[in-house]
């Protein structure tokens, strides 16, 4: 390539310099000059590795002042002058290594020897060099600290043509369990804290579902908060718990859990208008005095599972009753046989007996009413045997004749003494 300069009359004929430069508008206007990193053709001719200086032409001049001698040319001096190529990217090189080495600005985002490419999360835009008006520095990745280097793909840059606006930085393998163009999705299996810190490493947490009662067995959860997929009678984040009035959670179970049988008159602590129980065992929590899986029994001594507070006690009477068992339906204790006993605290003699005997449990005693002085078709009294005596007649057992009557036989006639 042939670079050519005429010298102007202001040349000195002796001890004269003549400047010459690619990058000046002087003395020979060079297009570009002003705009030489985006300039490839005046970039690549000011790369030389070889410098050769050829002077053609003789001087002359007819005038008869001019010494003869100054028809030829002499060359006293030569120097050639260069700068680092740091892509308008570092003010200032270290000469002393070869090659030389660009010290880049912190501000430019920039490495390599000649600050010619941009740093590993540093390309949101593609490299550009900067000059006078522009530094064109590296634009950061947005990667939240999930990712150890990104590139750049124009089909992701919405502003393509413009360095300030836009992006198509795309974050490479990111790590922390997080995915995304920019990391900021968790990965299958894992889920991101509501108002968690976005850089932290322990952004993604596992989902952790519990396979039983999720749908379909999944272990994917909502990317936000975790929620994991539940089946119908199953709760919680993980899917871990059966709804209120459900238990026994088992991925057999198409609903995941099943529902209680509970009582609904044995048990309390009703949610929602359904009883509950124990969510592993099933155990309804039962009333006072009431027993069963289900709380539909009353236990042993008592009776009346509808009653508000449980079963009441069955208040069996210890004598005429064979056990403190009664039926729990209706509260009837199960009385001794062949003791004349009824009630349903088996504490009542039967229609002809009195006196249940409470000191030697011989039962009720039978009425011993005197069949001439009894009023016909009563017998005694159930709590102290005494008969209910015709008139005139008297003693418990109205064997007597009562003062003023007498000659009681089987056809007794009161006779008043008076008549």
């Amino acid at each position: 390539m042939y670079i050519c300069l005429r010298c102007s009359r202001d040349v000195p004929f002796s001890g004269g310099n003549i400047t010459f430069s690619l990058l000046t508008p002087e003395p020979n206007l060079r297009p570009g000059y002003n705009d030489f990193y985006n300039n490839p053709a005046l970039q690549k001719m000011v790369h030389a590795s070889q410098v050769r200086i050829h002077v053609s032409g003789q001087y002359y001049t007819r005038e008869s002042t001019v010494n003869q001698r100054h028809r030829y040319y002499a060359i006293k001096e030569i120097t050639i002058s260069g700068r680092c190529e740091c892509h308008g990217h570092a003010n200032h090189c270290d000469t002393s290594l070869t090659p030389y080495r660009c010290l880049c600005t912190p501000e430019s985002h920039t490495e390599g020897y000649n600050c010619h490419r941009c740093a590993a999360l540093y390309n949101d835009k593609p490299f550009r060099s900067g000059d006078q008006l522009q530094p064109m520095s590296c634009r950061p990745c947005q990667c939240h600290g999930h990712a150890l280097s990104c590139h750049y793909d124009v089909t992701a840059d919405d502003q393509p043509d413009e360095h300030y606006r836009g992006g198509g930085g795309i974050c490479d393998n990111c790590i922390h369990n997080t995915t995304g163009r920019n990391c900021e999705l968790c990965i299958s299996g894992f889920f991101r804290l509501e108002g968690f810190d976005p850089t932290s490493p322990n952004v993604c947490q596992p989902c952790d579902c519990n396979i039983a009662g999720t749908v379909n067995s999944s272990l994917i959860c909502a990317q936000v908060g975790g929620q994991c997929q539940c089946k119908v009678a199953v709760t919680g984040r993980q899917c871990e718990s059966c709804l209120p009035g459900w238990s026994g959670l088992k991925a057999s179970n198409p609903n995941g859990c099943i529902r209680c049988n509970c009582s609904e008159v044995g048990t309390i602590n009703t949610s929602a208008g359904a009883p509950s129980c124990d969510q592993k065992t099933g155990q309804c929590q039962c009333k006072a005095n009431v027993t069963g899986l289900s709380c539909d029994k009353c236990e042993f001594g008592y009776w009346n599972l509808s009653h508000p507070d449980g079963c009441i006690p069955c208040d069996c009477d210890p004598l005429g009753s064979l056990s403190q068992f009664c039926e729990p339906g209706g509260g009837q204790c199960d009385c001794k046989p062949g003791e004349h006993v009824e009630g349903r605290f088996c504490d009542t003699c039967r229609h002809g007996y009195h006196t249940l005997e409470r000191r030697n449990s011989l039962g009720c005693l039978p009425c011993t009413c005197d069949i001439y002085g009894t009023v016909p078709g009563e017998v005694c009294d159930e709590w102290t045997g005494h008969c209910p005596c015709q008139e005139g007649v008297e003693g418990s057992q109205c064997t007597n004749c009562a003062p003023n009557y007498y000659n009681r036989s089987e056809n007794f006639q009161s006779k008043n003494t008076n008549h």
